[in-house]
């Protein structure tokens, strides 16, 4: 009799997982932010087109964005970046996310490797990620369902300026 109750808890167990996920998904099509942590250069506002929440761009941190930017395509050193942004007490990613969501992390300070991992986020593009990767359209591109924060000619400029010898 207990292994027919275990059958159908995990059963149960696995259905609710689905549900889960669907739903997850389909809030993600429609441009709902589903949980987690937020992309910096994002802040959650309520949706104005009806119930939950959404992604609009943090004016503040899309400039920081912008700014770093700007100076990779300049070809100024990860390092000095860091170093200003450090001393010009701009926020980083991890005490920006430690704010917003109540969230432990020891982030204070700006790093090349935070500078690097920000910069090579998809999301900065308008992009729906899950696991790391953007979700693709079923037509083929990435689904993008916010406001960029970077369009995509100036994506591959960062990306190549990084990926050719940006020092660190």
């Amino acid at each position: 009799m207990a292994k027919v109750i275990a059958v159908f808890a995990e059963l149960e167990s696995d259905t609710i997982g689905m549900r889960v996920s669907s739903a997850h998904e389909h809030l993600r099509r429609e441009g709902r932010y589903t949980g987690g942590r937020v992309p910096y250069g994002y802040m959650v506002v309520p949706n104005p087109n009806g119930a939950g929440k959404v992604l609009a761009v943090n004016e503040d941190e899309a400039k920081t964005i912008k700014r770093i930017v700007e100076r990779v395509l300049t070809k100024d050193s990860l390092m000095q970046i860091v170093n200003d942004l450090n001393k010009e007490g701009v926020p980083s990613p991890g005490h920006t996310s430690r704010q917003t969501t109540g969230t432990r992390s020891d982030s204070k300070q700006w790093s090349t490797t935070t500078l690097r991992s920000m910069l090579g986020n998809p999301q900065l593009l308008g992009q729906v990620i899950e696991d790391g990767k953007p979700i693709l359209r079923t037509d083929g591109p990435p689904l993008v369902n916010r406001p960029p924060i970077l369009d995509s000619p100036t994506s591959s400029a960062w990306s190549g300026s990084l990926a050719g010898g940006v020092s660190v």
